[in-house]
């Protein structure tokens, strides 16, 4: 997400609070008023080009689509048509154009790996783990065997997860949603999930908008023990270890 106005840039790293960054942000009237554009998932090199530059190709679409999704939102909530209207027709994406990233204040949010990586299972889990089955065929290559959605758990879902699979954005440290073509962690200030709410109101500090509470968006009810720390045996601690270990060298994280 990237205001033009208060001159800010979230990368929303997945699984680290960022839709309820994004919720508090977007709420009517202060979007309208930031001229807030959506920018999802992308990574800050995806933001800016090697120059520095705002890429306003590769935002564009990616924008447009999760705008129609929040244009159909205020429908749904029968909003006035003159605010559904300065959401459809305002044209926020010009306003990037010529910016560079020493215009904004950026900022993303890091997750120990362990906690984060329970997270993500418990949302798998929710989901049906279709990732498993019916999206990637590599588990079937490099298991030997189709695999049941019964059997996937914890400990399975790391080795293919987190071991098995190749690293992408969903599956990899925090640190490389946050580095820049240089591969230097360019970030003016990265919150902490485990010091959420008190890092949050730096940031509104720091973007000039009133601090409000983030909603708890994406609360795992699945879950079936209190802390993070108990799904675990060694091995899966040494895979997660393995795979976010520079998120644990640059964050100080322990286990």
């Amino acid at each position: 997400m990237i205001s033009p106005v208060n001159n800010f840039t979230f990368v929303h790293v997945n699984k680290t609070a960022g839709r309820s960054i994004i919720r508090a942000l977007s709420r009517f009237p202060l979007s309208q008023r930031l001229k807030v554009v959506f920018s999802g998932h992308l990574s800050l090199k995806e933001l800016f080009d090697p120059q520095g530059n705002v890429d306003v190709a590769e935002i564009t679409p990616v924008h447009n689509k999760i705008n129609r999704w929040y244009i159909k939102d205020l429908e749904k909530r029968e909003l006035t048509k003159k605010v559904i209207h300065l959401y459809s027709n305002e044209d926020k994406l010009e306003k990037l154009k010529g910016l560079n990233e020493n215009d904004f204040f950026k900022f993303a949010v890091s997750r120990n790996p362990w906690d984060r990586a329970v997270s993500m299972f418990l949302h798998s889990e929710r989901t049906g783990h279709t990732w498993a089955k019916h999206k990637h065929p590599w588990v079937k290559f490099n298991t030997g065997k189709d695999i049941e959605i019964e059997e996937i758990d914890f400990e399975l879902f790391c080795e293919l997860f987190y071991k098995v699979k190749k690293p992408t954005r969903w599956n990899g440290p925090c640190i490389k949603w946050m580095q820049d073509h240089k591969g230097k962690v360019n970030m003016d200030f990265i919150i902490k999930y485990e010091n959420l709410e008190k890092d949050w109101i730096s940031v509104c500090d720091s973007i000039n908008i009133d601090h409000e509470s983030l909603p708890w968006l994406g609360k795992s009810s699945n879950a079936k023990f209190d802390t993070y720390q108990e799904y675990y045996n060694s091995n899966t601690k040494k895979i997660i270890e393995d795979r976010f270990e520079e998120d644990i060298e640059y964050f100080k994280y322990t286990f």
